[in-house]
């Protein structure tokens, strides 16, 4: 029988060289094949979901059932097989790893915005309060000059009456100041914590982009350093 070679794999070639492997009677052929399926799934995250969407595993185990124990190609296939298993095993922790940092971040930004709401309601309810006592100083203060004018125009007796009266109101009205003022310092201070919340979101988020870019780093120059001993492993057919 002819020897027939086997193309590189790619997402054209690749059913041939499924093929190949489903027929181990053509040894030399069949081993071309599996080392270059094995060499292509090694090559990359890409290469692994082509093969997968292919069901080149369930292939490669038809082919191990069909062959002896000791034979070269059931060892081919077995090492395929744990090359896509390790690259399930890596896609798995990965996921595990982003949704997991994910859920710490969604989790804080959802205490954080919680507490930001709460923040900006505390401090729309002072500023709605600041705006009453202010109408009510108005309300005072033409209280008082009714009450001065009237008592500059009438006799002593009731200008001494609304004298009294413009004391009382400037007093009162001194009081309502000072509830201004001590008003204006609360709606200061929850100014500065709703400004905190929201910056401990802002925080949060930054924190969980430096993990991420941390995480791909990493995972570069693990996929960097397994490229390494790819070249090392495997010679061209």
């Amino acid at each position: 029988m002819v020897f027939e070679e086997v193309p590189e794999v790619d997402q054209l070639g690749i059913a041939e060289v499924l093929d190949a492997i489903m027929d181990p009677s053509q040894t030399a052929r069949c081993l071309q094949a599996l080392k270059r399926i094995i060499r292509f799934a090694t090559d990359g995250a890409n290469n692994i979901q082509i093969l997968q969407e292919e069901d080149a595993l369930d292939t490669v185990n038809i082919c191990t059932n069909k062959v002896a124990r000791d034979s070269p190609i059931k060892l081919l296939c077995e090492a395929f097989a744990a090359v896509m298993q390790c690259a399930r095993n890596i896609k798995q922790q990965s996921d595990e790893e982003i949704n997991r940092l994910k859920g710490v971040v969604d989790g804080r930004n959802q205490v954080e915005l919680g507490e930001a709401g709460d923040k900006d309601l505390q401090l729309n309810k002072l500023k709605k309060e600041g705006m009453e006592k202010d109408l009510r100083i108005e309300e005072l203060n033409k209280e008082i000059q009714t009450l001065t004018d009237r008592g500059n125009s009438g006799g002593d007796e009731e200008s001494f009456q609304l004298r009294g009266q413009v004391e009382d109101l400037k007093k009162k009205l001194n009081d309502k100041q000072k509830e201004i003022d001590s008003l204006k310092h609360d709606i200061d201070l929850k100014e500065d914590e709703a400004d905190l919340a929201r910056n401990d979101v802002e925080e949060a988020n930054m924190k969980f982009n430096s993990l991420k870019e941390d995480y791909d780093r990493q995972k570069n120059e693990k996929e960097e350093i397994e490229e390494k001993m790819r070249e090392l492993k495997y010679e061209p057919s």
